[in-house]
């Protein structure tokens, strides 16, 4: 009954009443409510009644221990089944439990911030738990479900900061521990993840066509989807635009047949990519903009922003590309985010003939970019002003940043060679 008295004490502190208060809504004596607190008395049918009516709670969620409710959220979540985080979890990690049971809460809903990409939420909650994570994390008496959340939880971190090749290490400490299939699924993905990451391309491919059956067998829908977001991304490492684009139009067509609707500007976004790689900027802002369309409303990424300034550009409807500029000006917020709007404004300016404006402009991200060892931002502004320079007959000028490309491309290998 010891777990029955920590649900009251919880219930209690969260609802803000005194024992008195308590017992008198329960209709038992307050000396009854300290024995049922202390785990050596019965809670009766009456009681359990009181507790339905006026306290709003239902008994068999009630009487259910707060470990096991625990340890199924910590189940879903590494089956990466988030909907099941219920926000009874969010109630459990405020007080009233010994600090095992509220270190196991915190833990969850730290991973959960994490794989729902609210970054500041979980680390709120972090700074309330660091000290107990760390001595558990060194502690050799962990039991197997406590270990494997706390290893579950650094690779969330780790993915957070790009650490992918320390991710890469943990995951290879959690695999061996797992048993459930679904999970060793999950977690399979993320190591696949990291590897396209790190753009340890052939290694990805090769577990790639591992994965494939296993994912197959385990018919699970979000699984499946995850797995092909992964392909995709292979393919378009390996330039293979042609397998990348039926691959994205594949997805499409199971996400209009799924509960993952919500996915389809992902599609479209990463299909105007491919299709700019190609050179065939009308597919690509028809795509664009059919992925802006869908979020509109809500507040659209830099990346889709800048795809749909640069391919307007290259359309010469530079109009519709200041429109996209006022928008992303209001939400660049780093200093990062400015310098590569501020070439954008470099490119269109020399598209429109203001040769002064667009060097000042563009010598300016150049720079910036110089500074801050930016090699595929570089690598980006020399290709175009090479390409754009020789295209209207400039071919001096064309030469030089031809020559600065290949340079930049010759210090990448070097460093490369001694990484």
């Amino acid at each position: 009954m010891y777990e029955l008295g920590r649900r009251l004490i919880f219930i209690r502190k969260q609802q803000n009443l005194s024992q008195q208060k308590l017992a008198d809504k329960l209709g038992v004596s307050r000396s009854y409510l300290i024995k049922l607190e202390k785990g050596t008395g019965i809670l009766n049918d009456y009681a359990m009644e009181q507790l339905k009516t006026k306290l709003k709670i239902n008994p068999p969620e009630f009487l259910e221990p707060p470990t096991s409710i625990l340890l199924d959220a910590g189940k879903a979540l590494l089956r990466n089944e988030l909907t099941l985080i219920t926000p009874l979890i969010v109630n459990l990690i405020k007080d009233g439990y010994d600090l095992e049971t509220e270190f196991l809460g915190k833990l969850i809903v730290a991973t959960y911030y994490y794989r729902i990409n609210k970054f500041s939420d979980a680390q709120q909650i972090e700074e309330t738990f660091l000290t107990i994570y760390f001595s558990y994390f060194l502690s050799d008496n962990l039991s197997l479900h406590l270990k494997i959340l706390i290893l579950y939880y650094t690779i969330q971190k780790l993915d957070y900061l790009g650490d992918y090749s320390q991710g890469e290490k943990v995951i290879e400490d959690l695999l061996p521990l797992l048993e459930d299939e679904h999970e060793i699924g999950v977690v399979s993905l993320k190591l696949l993840y990291f590897y396209v990451k790190q753009k340890k391309n052939e290694m990805a491919y090769e577990f790639m066509m591992i994965l494939k059956p296993k994912i197959l067998i385990l018919a699970n829908e979000q699984l499946w989807v995850t797995f092909n977001f992964y392909i995709y991304a292979i393919y378009r490492e390996f330039k293979m635009h042609k397998k990348a684009l039926q691959t994205l139009n594949n997805l499409e067509q199971l996400l209009r047949c799924s509960s993952q609707v919500d996915k389809l500007p992902m599609i479209y976004q990463n299909r105007g990519v491919i299709y700019h790689h190609l050179g065939e900027f009308k597919k690509a802002l028809e795509n664009h903009e059919k992925a802006f369309s869908y979020i509109k409303n809500s507040q659209p990424n830099s990346l889709l922003l800048r795809s749909l300034i640069i391919n307007n550009i290259k359309l010469n409807r530079f109009n519709e590309a200041k429109k996209y500029f006022k928008i992303s000006e209001k939400i660049q917020s780093t200093q990062k985010d400015k310098m590569i709007l501020n070439y954008l404004k470099g490119e269109l300016a020399l598209y429109e003939g203001d040769k002064y404006l667009a060097k000042e402009l563009i010598t300016e991200s150049i720079l910036y970019f110089q500074h801050h060892y930016n090699f595929s931002a570089l690598h980006y502004i020399y290709s175009f002003l090479a390409k754009h320079y020789h295209q209207t007959g400039k071919f001096r000028e064309a030469s030089y940043y031809f020559s600065k490309k290949e340079e930049l491309e010759y210090e990448q290998s070097h460093a490369n060679c001694f990484s």
